[in-house]
């Protein structure tokens, strides 16, 4: 598992990352960046990520960018998890994502 503490610090750690990643979860809101423009900007040169946002903000409240990011990601293995959850929904996601991933990659 690989941990930033802000947007910048996570694009950075995946141009120096050699291995796959085959998971990024972001917060939508990461400090002075925003979540889907962090996706954006790893999913570059990671195209086979898949990615989990999560927010407290309800979806039908985000910003007008950040949801049309979203949904032109949509073909990819994306989803999100509003906040509060519990343990049980995120695993759920988690498996669901890396699964679909590995199935999209496969056809």
């Amino acid at each position: 598992m690989l941990e930033a503490s802000s947007g910048p610090g996570a694009i950075e750690i995946s141009n120096c990352q050699h291995r796959p990643i085959q998971l990024l979860v972001a917060d939508l809101e990461l400090g002075n960046v925003s979540g889907t423009d962090v996706a954006t900007k790893i999913l570059e040169s990671r195209p086979e990520m898949a990615v989990l946002f999560i927010s407290g903000t309800p979806m039908n409240e985000w910003r007008e960018r950040d949801r049309s990011i979203f949904h032109s990601l949509k073909r990819k293995a994306v989803e999100f998890l509003e906040k509060p959850f519990v343990l049980r929904p995120l695993a759920e996601k988690v498996r669901h994502l890396i699964q679909r991933n590995a199935e999209m990659r496969a056809i």
